[in-house]
């Protein structure tokens, strides 16, 4: 039995742990407060860096808003501008601190716009890194985009042309319930216009959402539009296995046939188009964005093997050529390629693309599907001349030529790579931002 003693002695004891368990709460949010303090007045007084853009790039006042136009003219550092950031987003749902930083540190005003949390699916506490970095770099100018055409899109009827074997296609693979995927789909195919086509791999998650938004049946705009269901595939839990085992798909030959274009437009939700891809591009086996380190004049010796290919989020294929390289064997259990035992299951955590007769990779283990597709387009001199990459696309780095120079047609998730500065990214969103809101 217990005495008195020695139960008080355990109560004060739980007293204590309790305590401390609900102190760890405040105790984080206080030091994120000093820490965001610190970073914003450090920032005021000794973070102030001029754009490294040439002044005529400047422009006096834009689409994006005078406060995100001011924010990113003002933080030219891209470490200091991506503190404040964080600091923006991390605060917006605190009353008195937020509001203070607002107006400090000119945050962006599509932070607190109410359909910015719906639409990039932001939490309402948002104070880690894992949590911060995906709002940070030029996330806001993009965010700022969005929601400015957002209207414009959606309220949009689309009507792909029907499909025929030597056609063009629009391709997109997605299994989620995603709240981007009408504007983005929409914004892809009006830019494109009325001849593409247009192919949906769905789950049974969102299947019927594409059906309803893009009225696909009989006599309805979308009746041309070909659903396919990852189901069928065996692959029908793909929203629930990461990247991995979607890259792999992509470079699958049971993909490939089919999809019932041949000249393929591969796209992503990450991407926005600013012009209809010039026709001659079709006839290139595959088109992507550069990778950094790999622009135009590529470096052999830097980037051996893979030379002229690209980053495939936004990408041109053709269906013939794409069928000569792609990874054989059944689905689902062939979708890294015929192994020597063949397995009975997909490796979703650490799958790797199996060697064939084109490609060995045994040592470098690639699981990214353009790493995949470059490197056996290249061994077959099936790549196009490397001036053409970023003319089609800007991706994670910026063109050698500069950005008026090309002109790239699309963009993929240029917002998230600290090498392209806010206001170039704000000059790629000029041209499809006018265009949507009829100010051209």
């Amino acid at each position: 039995m217990t005495s008195h003693r020695e139960r008080d002695t355990c109560m004060s004891a739980q007293w204590r742990r309790n305590s401390a368990h609900k102190s760890r709460p405040r105790r984080f949010f206080f030091g994120f407060v000093l820490f965001v303090s610190f970073q914003a007045w450090s920032c005021v007084l000794f973070g102030r860096k001029p754009s490294t853009l040439p002044q005529e790039k400047l422009l006096a006042e834009t689409w994006i808003g005078g406060r995100a136009f001011t924010f990113a003219k003002r933080w030219g550092n891209h470490k200091v501008r991506n503190a404040l950031l964080y600091s923006c987003v991390g605060t917006r749902t605190f009353p008195l601190l937020g509001n203070s930083l607002r107006y400090i540190l000119s945050c962006p005003e599509v932070f607190y716009n109410t359909i910015y949390d719906e639409l990039f699916q932001v939490p309402k506490i948002c104070l880690s890194h894992s949590c911060l970095e995906n709002y940070g770099k030029s996330h806001f100018v993009y965010a700022a985009f969005v929601i400015g055409t957002y209207n414009h899109v959606v309220l949009r009827t689309i009507r792909p042309a029907l499909a025929t074997a030597g056609c063009k296609i629009a391709v997109l693979v997605e299994p989620r319930l995603h709240p981007l995927a009408e504007y983005t789909v929409k914004q892809v195919m009006s830019t494109l216009g009325q001849e593409w086509s247009l192919q949906l791999f769905v789950s049974n998650e969102n299947e019927m959402y594409f059906r309803d938004r893009f009225h696909v049946y009989s006599g309805g705009a979308g009746e041309n539009i070909i659903i396919s269901n990852l189901e069928e595939f065996g692959l029908g839990d793909m929203g629930l296995s990461g990247n991995r085992i979607q890259s792999a798909f992509s470079a699958h030959e049971k993909l490939y046939e089919s999809i019932l274009g041949e000249h393929i437009l591969w796209f992503q939700l990450d991407v926005v188009l600013r012009s209809i891809p010039q026709l001659e591009w079709l006839e290139y086996s595959y088109i992507g964005s550069e990778w950094r380190g790999c622009e135009f004049p590529c470096d052999a010796r830097v980037c051996q093997n893979i030379c002229n290919g690209g980053n495939s989020g936004l990408s041109l294929r053709r269906r013939s050529k794409m069928r000569l390289i792609a990874t054989r064997g059944s689905l689902p259990e062939g979708l890294w390629g015929i192994a020597p035992t063949q397995r009975d299951h997909i490796d979703r955590a650490n799958g790797f693309f199996e060697d064939d007769e084109i490609r060995n990779n045994s040592v470098t283990r690639w699981f990214e599907d353009d790493l995949q597709i470059s490197c056996k387009l290249q061994t077959l001199d099936l790549l196009p001349p490397g001036h053409i990459l970023p003319r089609f696309a800007i991706g994670e780095t910026l063109p050698t030529e500069g950005l008026e120079n090309v002109q790239p047609s699309g963009i993929h998730k240029s917002w998230m790579s600290p090498h392209v500065h806010p206001m170039q990214l704000i000059q790629l969103f000029d041209v499809p931002y006018m265009h949507i809101t009829k100010r051209v």
